[in-house]
């Protein structure tokens, strides 16, 4: 950004120099001034002048010259050169005027009139009004890629937040499916086992250690299970207590069985 860009922004923005922003409005012309050369309009000026007189020599050797009958080469050519000296006795009173203007404005802008000519003083407001146009441009793009940029920033955030609420809630479907939730006596849907249950399972886990679940005292587990679900509306005290005497039991099996070979 240029120091152009800034006051142009700064003009945008106070509403005390909003006329400002219609510069180019004062001063519609300058880009048709830039390309005026006063050095080829006295040129021309004195071109037309001399072709003037040229012309009202040619028509004063005609004057004196005898009548031919028909020509009117005299009559034509004397209003022609009434109506082109006034014509450019207007024309000449303008640039005359028009000098006088350039060279006023010249000096009231510090330049001397004799070394600064109107296409090169005009350039300067045409060059300035052009980038003055191209920062006013300028801005609005910049202006609209911020606004462009702070929405597509605005979506990356809604996309990911989006996204983390789509992975948390994977993480506690998945996380809901392997921790055991505790329902009316159940867990995850399956029924949990009550103190007595619960033995008969320590019981089944001791036998597949100790071999029993594969030997000949497959039947006191058995056993050992009906006394358990027969037991289950007795006091806790009391099946707990024949749970625990039934195991101590298969352990010492167990340590008698381990000393022999295991048939399946």
């Amino acid at each position: 950004m240029t120091l152009l860009h800034y006051l142009v922004s700064t003009i945008e923005k106070q509403a005390i120099f909003k006329d400002a922003l219609r510069l180019e409005e004062d001063i519609p012309h300058v880009r048709q001034a830039s390309k005026v050369s006063m050095v080829e309009l006295e040129k021309d000026i004195g071109s037309l002048k001399n072709g003037l007189k040229e012309i009202e020599s040619e028509l004063e050797f005609h004057r004196k010259q005898p009548v031919v009958n028909g020509d009117r080469f005299v009559t034509v050519m004397k209003e022609f050169i009434t109506t082109a000296t006034y014509n450019f006795s207007e024309l000449e009173d303008l640039f005359m005027d028009m000098k006088i203007r350039y060279e006023n404005v010249v000096k009231i802008f510090g330049e001397d009139p004799s070394s600064m000519q109107p296409d090169e003083f005009f350039a300067i407001f045409d060059t300035f009004l052009a980038s003055f146009n191209e920062a006013r441009q300028d801005n609005e793009n910049f202006k609209r890629k911020v606004e462009e940029d702070e929405r597509r920033a605005k979506q990356e955030v809604e996309i990911k937040k989006k996204q983390q609420e789509r992975k948390d809630s994977l993480t506690l479907e998945k996380t809901s499916k392997t921790v055991p939730i505790i329902r009316n006596g159940s867990v995850n849907g399956y029924h949990t086992v009550n103190g007595s249950e619960k033995g008969e399972f320590d019981d089944l886990i001791s036998a597949l250690r100790t071999g029993d679940v594969f030997g000949e005292d497959m039947a006191k587990l058995k056993r050992a299970r009906r006394r358990v679900g027969s037991g289950v509306n007795q006091s806790p005290t009391r099946t707990n207590g024949l749970v625990r005497e039934d195991s101590r039991e298969r352990e010492v099996n167990g340590k008698v069985a381990g000393g022999r070979k295991i048939v399946a």
